[in-house]
């Protein structure tokens, strides 16, 4: 009899053990997508502004260069396809903002033009807000995929229907070119 309670125990302590895991599981999912959410807020957002900019310029100036055909073709990136590929769109039209300061410079009324400055605030607080939502994102990842290879909790992930994620990073060829941007190579 005692043996038997002892391994009913056991048993229950084993089923209450895969319940957490499984709703840990479940949570972490839950806090990646809300986190790519947020990105994803961002991101448009950031379209947005940038539109917004485009706007203002062909607006003051009579500019109409190859600068702008990159924004409108980097803005259309941001906003659809995977995240993977809405990160290296962002990352590309990350690298484009400087050839708009470039251009701020040839027109100096823009300077002096209220809304193209707040424009330009509001767009260096989006890339601190990706950034910061970018490495949320990147911590649930990891601590996501740490659990699921990780024992014991490795047991239920097997068996569990689990979402791949990836991190939100910069592929090697990438991450160079931006390490090696300089402003000679904006124009």
């Amino acid at each position: 009899m005692f043996i038997g309670i002892i391994f009913l125990a056991m048993l229950i302590v084993i089923i209450l053990w895969a319940i957490f895991t499984f709703n840990s599981f479940t949570k972490l999912q839950v806090q990646i997508t809300e986190a790519w959410s947020e990105i994803d807020i961002c991101l448009k957002r950031k379209a947005n502004i940038l539109q917004n900019m485009v706007d203002t310029l062909h607006l003051q100036t009579d500019y109409e260069g190859n600068v702008l055909v990159k924004i409108a073709m980097a803005r259309a990136g941001v906003l659809k396809g995977d995240p993977s590929a809405r990160m290296r769109a962002n990352t590309r039209l990350g690298r484009l903002l400087p050839s708009l300061y470039a251009v701020m410079e040839q027109y100096p009324q823009l300077g002096a033009n209220v809304s193209f400055t707040q424009l330009l605030h509001e767009i260096a607080d989006c890339e601190d807000k990706i950034l910061y939502v970018r490495k949320r994102y990147n911590f649930m990842v990891a601590a996501y995929c740490f659990k699921r290879k990780a024992f014991p909790s490795r047991l239920i992930a097997e068996r569990m229907p689990l979402e791949e994620f990836e991190m939100a990073a910069l592929p090697e060829k990438e991450r160079l070119e931006a390490d090696g941007l300089r402003i000679s190579k904006v124009r």
